[in-house]
This record gives structure tokens, C-alpha cells and sequence, in this order.
């Protein structure tokens, strides 16, 4: 009887793991050289794949999988093909047999002759050949032990991480309340000129705190308060640096959760913040897991080091501050190089061939602010723990969802803000702290609500404040040029920011600095054409990385990821 479908797929994903274990070892070994090359991994696998079947096919007529489950390459007199047409079998041919749909493949289980395309094309076909009860063993045992080991992190987060994150996904949320806001009441800021800026002055005047005094009611009053930020402003983050130990000794705060760290270092999180001495080696290492392999800006590991010190002053052990990441590992890099996500780059055709390894980086980016979400729930509020969480606001809204179109139906986007509230009504609190608002086409230049509050602010001389938005001057306020308000009318100031801080205007906003030795020699050589179109220009290794912020920056405010944002909404 010939060889089947089933025993072939079987053969032939023992090859294909003992050229990945094989690949990753490789590449392991390549990282610790003092040599600086780039080699894309996926073609470079393709490439020893072929080398590998080919030798192996050539000489003994069989690769590893095919003798482990007894099946023999042959041409038509019985003897072993030859270089030339192994080669060609295991690369065009097979190449052949995978387009479209692997359809190729999928003829050795319908055909009499149990042969795919490639085995016609080539002039062979693959026969049984004795083998031991052993080997046969082996064959079954092997690929399932190794195909475990390989995705061990895939069936982990099987069983943790998504079906938490699934839940709150499947998780059906209240309609926004100002979809019954009163039209009469609200108020564009283009229709308020300055000689009636007088009566929010009073107003702030009365009733604004200094921002350390409002960001320790806010958290003192809530289980949960989420710092809405704008990335990259070092002012607002060193603001934040500096208030938590107020929120630790006057708010009770026991908890500091940040976006920029993935849960998966909560563990070596515990161990950073209370060991006698601040390994800065380990911060640094934890600061890299971040997914975008870009988040080198200084001033949000120093928090790090901030809850560290806070530690060293707190005698009991029970009620040591903690910090945890509530964001989780993905590859950000590679989804960028295949053109998609929410920084799409341009890159060689080789570097598609990294959708082989994101099919959980996928699900991940797809459900991140339910992961968000799931994870606050789980360290924070089963817990019943209070804690204040540093997020980019616009994961932070608990009143507002955004609005976006799905094939031509506008439906709303509940995010991680969103979904907590919902379930858990005032147990979560939001604080925006002052940015520069974004419009409908995604010019930083246009929004008016902006230059609004810092015209208000410019008549109080800019001193530092804050305050809430509910039962206050700017609580009906409305901006259409503004990305938030543009498809929804009835939405108002108050309902994308409960609580909000002003520390000063933004073009005075200092932009955060960058850590040395924040990209490691790992993250560029298996990045470096991420890197490069980011920067916009080669690089070498060991190169000064001071740049590479300022071209971030450059680049998130390209025309390039306008346009593609602009056909997301």
C-alpha cells in the first residue's frame, strides 16, 4: 500500500521542527558572536529546509521524519534521485504544490497514485520501507513532545490569558449615556470668543486644585484611577514619577500598573521592586520586552526605580508597593514589515514571511485593551487592591467609545477605560493629563479645544492644576474639528475626560529622553529593517540611538500612517 496524506504531513512535520529547533538554536548561538549581521530568519530557514531535504534525499533518499515513519523518495526505476532533481523537487516543485491553497499537497490523499504535484513534476514518488516498532514510536511521540515545547507559550495563554481577555470581549457594555445628552446644552469652542473666557478663570479659580492635590482625591476615592497620556511628554510622566509616593502614604495606592510592560514580567517585577539593591541591569532587560522594541524613552523606567526607593523606606513586607505590567508580549516589529497594523512599514518580499510566527502576536494586538482589562481585573480588583494605572488615553475613556465604520455600519469600540467602568461602575476613575487633542484628518494643528484650554490657562498664568469636568463650565463643551467629537454630536468634553491635570502648555512639554543601550544587540540584528524604516536610513550596530527617538516621533506623524488611520475610522 502507498504512503497516504496523513503519514507524509506526519514526516513532514518532524523535518520542519528539527529545521525550526535546529533554526532557533542557530540563531541563539549568532546573537552571543561578535560579528553584526542581519539575516532574516524565515528565508533563512526556507533556504537550510531545502539544503536539508535535499542532501538527505540525495544521499540516503530519505530525510529524518520520512525514515522515523518508513517512506522513501524514489524515481521511477526505484533508485534515488539525483541532486539536480532533488533539488528541484524540494524547492520549485514543492513550491508549486503550496499555490494556491496547498492544494498540491492536498492530491496525495484523493489521487490513486498518492502523489502530489511535486512528486509528478519532479519524476518520483515516495514508497514504504521497513521500519521498527521503535522507530514507529518515535514518529508519534516525537513531533507531539517537540510541537508542545514550541508552542508551550501559545497553550499557556490558551488556558490564562485570552479566555479572560475573550470574556471581556464577548462582554456586552451599556451604550454610551451621552447618546442622551441634551442637544441645547452643548457648546462649540469655536463659538466662545475670548471676552467670555472670564467665567471659566472664576471658575478655576474656586474650585481647581494644585495637580499632586487632585491626582491624590481622584486615587484616594477610587479602586482603580487610569492616568490618561500622551506618549513621549516627560513632563506629564515626570509628574507622575513624582506623586507616587503622596498616592502610596495619602491615597492608600498599593498598586502602580503600567502599558508599557507586559504582564509576563510581573514576576521579575516583584523581584526588581523590593531586592535591597536596583539591579538596573534587570529594569533594562524588562524594559526591552516591550512589543514595539521601541519604547526606550527614560522616563517611564524610572519608575522603576521610583517604586524601588519607595520600597526601601516601607518596613513591612505585606505592604510594599507593587508594580505590574498589564500589557502582554507581542511582536510588534514584525507586523509592522508586513504592512499592516498602527505603524505599517514597506519592506522586502522575504520579510512577509514573518506572518509564520504571529498567529498569537495576532490575537494579541486583537484583543489587547480586553487583555488590558482582564489583567487589571485580575491583579487589581479581585484583589481589592487600590492602584493607579499609566496608560495611553485613549485606553483610558470610561465614558467614551469610539466610533469607527465595519464594512460601511458605524459601530462604537469599547476600549480597556470603557469596559472597566462598565462592570465596575465608580470603582474606576479617569484622569487625563493635558495633550494636544488630534482631528478628524489627523493634523495636530487644527483641534480648537487645544488651544482653547491653553488660552484659559495663558489668563491664569499657566499655573500648574486640576480639576473635574462634571458640574463645570467645560463639562458641556463640544470640539467637531476633533477626532473624538467628529462623528458624534452629542458627545462632550466631560464624557473623554472625568478628571483632568494641566501642568503647562504643550509647546513648552519637554519630550522624553532616551535610555542608552536601550536596543540590544539581540533586538537589531533580528529587527534591524524595523528599526531602519523607522529611522528612516541605515545603521549600524553600536551606532549613536540618541536619533531614534526624534524619528519615532517623525514617523507616527507621517503622512503615511495618517493615511492608513484614516482608512481604519
Amino acid at each position: 500500500m502507498k504512503p497516504g496524506f496523513w503519514i507524509r504531513l506526519n514526516a513532514f512535520w518532524i523535518d520542519s521542527l528539527i529545521i525550526i529547533v535546529g533554526m532557533d538554536l542557530f540563531f541563539f548561538l549568532l546573537y552571543h558572536q561578535p560579528i553584526e549581521i542581519y539575516l532574516p530568519f524565515e528565508l533563512l530557514t526556507i533556504i537550510a529546509a531545502i539544503a536539508y531535504s535535499t542532501i538527505l534525499v540525495t544521499t540516503k533518499g530519505f530525510t529524518i521524519g520520512k525514515n522515523l515513519c518508513g517512506l522513501q523518495v524514489i524515481k521511477k526505476d526505484g533508485t534515488r534521485p539525483g541532486f539536480f532533481r532533488a533539488l528541484f523537487r524540494e524547492s520549485i516543485a514543492k513550491a508549486i504544490s503550496s499555490v494556491p491553497l496547498f492544494l498540491g499537497f492536498f492530491r496525495i490523499g484523493f489521487s490513486r497514485s498518492k502523489r502530489g504535484w511535486h512528486d509528478h513534476l519532479s519524476g518520483s514518488s515516495v514508497i514504504r520501507k521497513p521500519r521498527s516498532k521503535k522507530m514507529a514510536l518515535i514518529a508519534v511521540l516525537l513531533p507531539l513532545f517537540v510541537t508542545l515545547f514550541l508552542t508551550r507559550d501559545f497553550v499557556y495563554y490558551s488556558f490564562t490569558l485570552f479566555p479572560r481577555a475573550i470574556a471581556f470581549k464577548q462582554y456586552k457594555p451599556s451604550p454610551p449615556a451621552y447618546l442622551k445628552s441634551d442637544l441645547s446644552r452643548l457648546k462649540e469652542v469655536s463659538s466662545i470668543d475670548s471676552s467670555m473666557d472670564t467665567s471659566f478663570v472664576q471658575w478655576l479659580d474656586r474650585n481647581a486644585k494644585s495637580p499632586e492635590e487632585f491626582a491624590v482625591q481622584v486615587a484616594g476615592a477610587h479602586e482603580v484611577t487610569l492616568f490618561g497620556e500622551m506618549h513621549n511628554q516627560e513632563d506629564n510622566l515626570l509628574f507622575f514619577n513624582s506623586i507616587i509616593p503622596d498616592l502610596y502614604f495619602r491615597a492608600g495606592v498599593r498598586c502602580v500598573a503600567m502599558e508599557c510592560i507586559p504582564c509576563e514580567m510581573n514576576g521579575r517585577l516583584k523581584k526588581l521592586v523590593t531586592t535591597k539593591t536596583f539591579d538596573k541591569k534587570l529594569a533594562l532587560e524588562i524594559a526591552r520586552t516591550q512589543g514595539w522594541g521601541l519604547w526606550g524613552d527614560k522616563e517611564y523606567w524610572d519608575v522603576l526605580e521610583t517604586v524601588w526607593k519607595l520600597n526601601t523606606r516601607i518596613v513591612s513586607e505585606s505592604d510594599k508597593m507593587e508594580l505590574i505590567g498589564i500589557d502582554t508580549e507581542w511582536d510588534m516589529p514584525s507586523i509592522a514589515l508586513l504592512g499592516v497594523g498602527d505603524a505599517p512599514l514597506s519592506s522586502p518580499l522575504w520579510e512577509k514571511l514573518r506572518i509564520l510566527r504571529l498567529p498569537s502576536s495576532f490575537l494579541k494586538v486583537i484583543l489587547r485593551d480586553e487583555i488590558m482589562a482582564a489583567n487589571i481585573e485580575t491583579e487589581i480588583i479581585r484583589k481589592n487592591i487600590k492602584a493607579v494605572v499609566l496608560v495611553g488615553s485613549e485606553h483610558a475613556h470610561t465614558h467614551y467609545a469610539f466610533m469607527r465604520k465595519i464594512n460601511g455600519t458605524e459601530k462604537f469600540w469599547y476600549r480597556m477605560g470603557y469596559l472597566l467602568h462598565d462592570k465596575y461602575g465608580d470603582k474606576i476613575a479617569e484622569v487625563t493629563l493635558h495633550h494636544l487633542f488630534m482631528s478628524h484628518d489627523y493634523d495636530w494643528n487644527k483641534p480648537l479645544l487645544s488651544k482653547f484650554i491653553e488660552r484659559i490657562m495663558q489668563n491664569r498664568g499657566n499655573v500648574p492644576i486640576g480639576f473635574s469636568l462634571k458640574d463645570s463650565p467645560f463639562e458641556n463643551l463640544r470640539d467637531s474639528t476633533t477626532l473624538e467629537f467628529y462623528n458624534q454630536p452629542l458627545l462632550r468634553f466631560a464624557d473623554i475626560a472625568e478628571g483632568y491635570i494641566f501642568l503647562k502648555p504643550n509647546f513648552k512639554h519637554g519630550r522624553t529622553h532616551w535610555t542608552d543601550g536601550y536596543i540590544s544587540k539581540k533586538m537589531f540584528m533580528k529587527n534591524k529593517p524595523f528599526y531602519e524604516g523607522f529611522l528612516m536610513s541605515k545603521m549600524k550596530e553600536g551606532e549613536d540611538k540618541s536619533k531614534w527617538k526624534d524619528s519615532v516621533i517623525r514617523f507616527r506623524n507621517s503622512k503615511e500612517v495618517n493615511d492608513f488611520m484614516k482608512k481604519i475610522w
